[in-house]
């Protein structure tokens, strides 16, 4: 596989996505600190995409189409994806009064909790993980009017700021004494979406393995990796941060290498039809998998069964519960709900286009 074509399936994105909400789990079941890598990769992956799909609404309207149409059915499309698990999810927590749901609610249910960790100084619990669902919302709120608005020039110097905007504004609010929560704000995600954006822009140029090697040849991908490593064993604000941010430019050189296709025994593992069904329903995995605890508690306790203290066994058993809450979702309440986003697909020539990326944008 060495060229890319709009539209085509990318097998292998699903696969990353399923990596990257294992990595989620495991910081949050096992305290091993991946978690906060595997979010970085989600923004990545959801920059590409949703870039190239607003690329192409771009070439639509260029050839006659209506702004108000590729914005209507933008917004449409990533609704009916993402609203329905998260506000299921959200009342649910609300009506059981499972703390701190509803002292809190207004700042999930507005797409808040980054604002509301940030502004509180504290975590929501078993909430807190909204906040990258946040982020990715208010991303959405600005990004498809300037790429479709915004004459094409003004891209690359736009990207460019706002991947260097992200570890500016992270070593200011480091430098300023903010508390943690400052990293959970958009403007400190921006290196990711923005690297993410980048990609999408130079892809849709040059679709192929060689415009990759331009755009992140592997020698740069290969050094970031390594500054991202030992920057993690040194402590220090400027190490944490220049960290991040090689850790991005990595992630955007294997989205791209993983959009395009590996080969090889990393191809191979990508392809794995187990691991791709897994990044299909990642975004269930992500929502629910902070509940997995306290669902799988009163199961055990009807069946007179203690509650494993070993992690060789409760990583397991969560693990297990977050996998089977979303596919059940997954089959029974967002495949189906997904089926009305065929009656806003957009049209070529009065055609419908080629089948859409089977990675679904989300977090």
């Amino acid at each position: 596989m060495g060229t890319l074509q709009k539209r085509k399936f990318f097998p292998q994105l699903d696969a990353l996505r399923a990596l990257a909400v294992f990595a989620v789990m495991l910081s949050h079941f096992a305290q091993v600190g991946v978690g906060e890598a595997g979010v970085r990769l989600f923004f990545v992956l959801s920059g590409f995409l949703i870039t190239g799909i607003l690329l192409d609404s771009r070439e639509r309207i260029a050839a006659g189409g209506a702004l108000g149409q590729e914005l209507k059915m933008f917004y449409i499309r990533r609704s009916i994806r993402i609203f329905p698990i998260y506000y299921l999810v959200l009342f649910l927590t609300a009506v059981r009064n499972v703390t701190p749901a509803r002292e809190t609610f207004f700042w999930h249910f507005f797409y808040l909790t980054n604002v509301g960790g940030f502004v509180s100084g504290r975590d929501f619990g078993m909430l807190t993980h909204f906040w990258s669902l946040s982020v990715e919302e208010q991303f959405y709120s600005f990004w498809p009017f300037l790429i479709l608005l915004l004459p094409r020039k003004y891209f690359m110097p736009l990207l460019l700021s706002l991947v260097l905007l992200a570890p500016i504004f992270r070593d200011l609010a480091f430098a300023a004494g903010w508390h943690g929560n400052y990293v959970w704000l958009l403007p400190s995600q921006l290196d990711a979406l923005g690297l993410g954006a980048l990609l999408a822009l130079c892809f849709h140029r040059t679709p192929t393995r060689d415009g990759l090697q331009t755009i992140f040849p592997t020698w740069i991908a290969f050094v970031s990796g390594v500054i991202a490593l030992i920057c993690q064993f040194w402590q220090s604000g400027l190490a944490w941060n220049l960290h991040r941010f090689c850790e991005v430019v990595f992630f955007a050189w294997l989205v791209g290498g993983a959009a395009i296709g590996f080969g090889g025994m990393f191809g191979w593992l990508l392809n794995l039809a187990s691991l791709r069904y897994l990044g299909r329903i990642s975004y269930g995995i992500y929502v629910y998998h902070n509940f997995a605890n306290f669902l799988a508690h009163k199961p055990l306790r009807l069946l007179n069964i203690p509650y494993p203290h070993s992690l060789w066994l409760s990583l397991p058993l969560e693990i297990g519960v977050s996998i089977g809450c979303a596919s059940i979702s997954w089959h029974f309440l967002e495949k189906p709900l997904n089926s009305l986003k065929d009656r806003f697909r957009p049209s070529e020539n009065g055609r419908k286009p080629l089948a859409e990326s089977s990675v679904t944008v989300h977090l």
